[in-house]
């Protein structure tokens, strides 16, 4: 398990991810929350292969201390629709905002990222091969950009990402 983020102030996201007895990785899933700040405390693995994730927080907007436990699934870590049905996703682009860099972590096998301006142009295109992709955006204007990452043929995650 791992946070992104090295102040308070960016801790709003975690990661998981599951590895096969020989410690090889399996998947990886991420949470993200705009509105909360996210401290992931402990992980418990279930015996079906899920785990639970215990964690503490605050509202942005209330400060209000907020603890919650997430069960993730087996599932979750292999159908991306089930991630998606649980508030999971199967990647993540950050930092975000950014400025000359932008990076994309996923663990999906089979995969590319596309980014577009938002007149919908496709400026970039790159196959996934290690679980974080570090894309130059050094000559790309300052603006939005949407990045997707497409697995086997299919869109398994896409987002915003601020330059």
């Amino acid at each position: 398990m791992n946070t992104y983020g090295s102040d308070v102030e960016n801790l709003n996201n975690f990661y998981v991810a599951m590895f096969d007895g020989n410690m090889n990785l399996k998947g990886e899933i991420y949470y993200h929350n705009e509105t909360r700040m996210v401290v992931p405390y402990s992980i418990y693995a279930l015996p079906s292969g899920g785990c639970l994730v215990s964690t503490g927080g605050q509202d942005r907007k209330t400060s209000e201390q907020q603890h919650a436990i997430f069960k993730l699934s087996r599932a979750i870590f292999d159908d991306i629709d089930e991630a998606h049905d649980s508030g999971i996703a199967v990647a993540y682009a950050y930092p975000n905002p950014g400025k000359d860099k932008l990076n994309i972590r996923t663990a999906l096998p089979n995969a590319q990222v596309e980014i577009y301006d938002l007149s919908g142009r496709q400026i970039y295109k790159q196959k996934i091969a290690d679980n974080i992709t570090s894309i130059d955006a050094e000559s790309w204007p300052s603006g939005t950009f949407v990045w997707k990452v497409i697995s086997n043929g299919k869109e398994a995650e896409t987002g915003k990402w601020v330059k």
